[in-house]
């Protein structure tokens, strides 16, 4: 079932209320909408910029996050949906968050709810990923900041359990990526960087300084949901790879790293995580940043969207392949068009996006052509073979075509998955003149 939620603010009550409509994927309509909880106050949104680090507010930010985070669990069945109350205290050295967990199944009939009170204040913990397992339990991790140790948090309709894992504090991670397997344990994932965050003070910057992350390689480990750790990998990122589809300049700088045992790739985020029925899992990253750059005759900050990173890792733990996808997309709207859209298929991984057409077939050695957000642009889809990686791209349509019409107001969020047996997508688009168009893709 494919379902559409969606937010409203109570002004009179100050809090919000989470709606779900049901999308008739033969018709491409929608049922009525229906209110499945409400919160008990006031939301946070979170603001991030490109490297992945919480912002203080919207004025240091480059990309702002929703509001309600939506997770299923592996075998679909269960929802769960996570926010973050507004700090009651501004400081972080005193304030402890106040987290939503709201638990549904397939039929987004509600299992249970609870808002929880945090541990530990803001600034003596780091929340690094959420998850639900099929039996309904929601799951965290947490980073104590003064040890840098993890800890698992459990979270039921019976309260909050907290159990440190036994894994190193010495990795500096941005986000880890939690799911569960076919087994019911928990797969963890993260990218890191030796070096931490570097802050850049020059020509590109947020205002007075930048922020970039040098990205080494991942880590990988499997756990029983009682926080028994049962294999941990680290691998690092080859210097062929770090080279492949970049500027001469970055693969200069690229060779000088390696020279200190150091190199990476800049910025990349970690994106979609897939575990499969065969107890392999999948990563999707994408090279995500933001500079003050030179657009048109004015100074902006510009959006950047490139490289895509996909891997595949075996149920023992053992890297089977890693490609590097090009692409090359910027704005200076926020995210607007750009990043991509992953949907699992049968055998197959699918990545969509909006791309420059002359990057259908460009060699390795070239840095790919620049998409800007906005100005037309061909929505492409890659084609991954789950056992090998090998990959395909193909043109699906021209965002200033669509039946003679120009898709305005295009987001990747709005591409859906229809049925991953026919390869059918589901695409929405507004034509203007208060106009939505649902659009049918069917792959060949």
């Amino acid at each position: 079932k494919l379902h559409y939620i969606y937010e409203v603010y109570n002004r009179k009550n100050k809090n919000f209320e989470v709606y779900s409509r049901e999308i008739n994927q033969n018709k491409g309509t929608f049922a009525s909408p229906k209110k499945i909880f409400t919160s008990k106050g006031k939301v946070q949104r979170t603001y991030m910029n490109m490297a992945g680090v919480i912002a203080v507010s919207s004025l240091y930010a480059l990309t702002a996050q929703p509001r309600f985070d939506i997770i299923t669990s592996f075998n679909k069945e269960k929802i769960l949906i996570r926010y973050r109350n507004v700090p009651e205290k501004k400081r972080d050295a005193v304030n402890f968050d106040i987290l939503g967990f709201q638990v549904f199944d397939q039929d987004m009939k509600k299992e249970w709810g609870k808002e929880v009170k945090m541990p530990y204040t803001e600034k003596d913990m780091n929340n690094l990923t959420f998850g639900v397992l099929g039996n309904g339990n929601a799951f965290m991790i947490a980073q104590k900041n003064q040890d840098k140790k993890l800890e698992l948090f459990t979270i039921t309709d019976a309260g909050l359990k907290i159990t440190p894992l036994d894994i190193s504090g010495d990795y500096y991670f941005m986000k880890i990526n939690l799911n569960e397997d076919t087994d019911g344990n928990l797969i963890c994932a993260g990218l890191y960087s030796e070096d931490g965050v570097d802050i850049k003070v020059s020509v590109g910057g947020f205002g007075s300084g930048g922020i970039s992350y040098n990205t080494n390689g991942f880590v990988y480990f499997k756990m029983e949901p009682t926080g028994k750790v049962l294999a941990f990998k680290d691998y690092e990122f080859p210097l062929e790879l770090i080279q492949q589809y970049v500027s001469d300049r970055i693969k200069k700088r690229a060779a000088k790293r390696e020279g200190k045992g150091k190199a990476g790739i800049e910025d990349l985020k970690l994106v979609e995580m897939i575990n499969q029925k065969d107890g392999s899992t999948v990563f999707v990253c994408e090279r995500q940043y933001a500079r003050s750059e030179m657009w048109g005759t004015d100074t902006k900050t510009v959006y950047h969207y490139y490289n895509i990173v996909v891997m595949k890792v075996s149920a023992d733990g053992e890297l089977v392949w890693v490609k590097k996808i090009p692409k090359n997309q910027a704005g200076v709207n926020g995210t607007g068009q750009m990043s991509i859209k992953y949907i699992e298929g049968d055998g197959y991984h699918y990545v969509l996006y909006v791309d420059n057409p002359k990057n259908l077939n460009i060699g390795i050695d070239d840095a790919p052509a620049t998409h800007k957000d906005g100005l037309g642009g061909f929505l492409t889809a890659c084609k991954i073979d789950d056992e090998t990686g090998k990959y395909e791209k193909h043109t699906v349509l021209d965002m200033r075509n669509i039946e003679e019409k120009v898709a305005h107001q295009f987001s990747v969020t709005r591409i859906y998955e229809a049925s991953v047996e026919d390869q059918i997508f589901m695409m929405e688009a507004y034509l203007k003149n208060k106009k939505d168009a649902m659009i049918k893709i069917e792959l060949k």
